[in-house]
């Protein structure tokens, strides 16, 4: 355990967040990954999870590291409950 989580979509934006062991404690970075995937399944996009570091094949499907916008969106979310 401790290995950096990754998820694509294939549209080509990926979000990745710390360690797992970390995401686990983190709640804003598991709200932002949740809501990754709901955006993504809604558009019926696949969504590739790479839990221990990218495999080569996987380079060509990242294009765009939207990390930061779903983290903020997620502390935007969780700060009006």
């Amino acid at each position: 355990m401790g290995f950096t989580l990754y998820l694509i979509a294939e549209d080509g934006e990926y979000i990745s967040y710390g360690k797992e062991i970390e995401l686990y404690a983190n709640h804003k970075d598991a709200v932002a990954m949740l809501m990754f995937i709901f955006s993504k399944m809604e558009l019926g996009k696949w969504i590739r999870l790479r839990r221990f570091d990218l495999h080569d094949s996987d380079e060509a499907f990242c294009k765009k590291d939207v990390s930061k916008e779903y983290l903020e969106y997620a502390e935007e979310e969780l700060s009006r409950s």
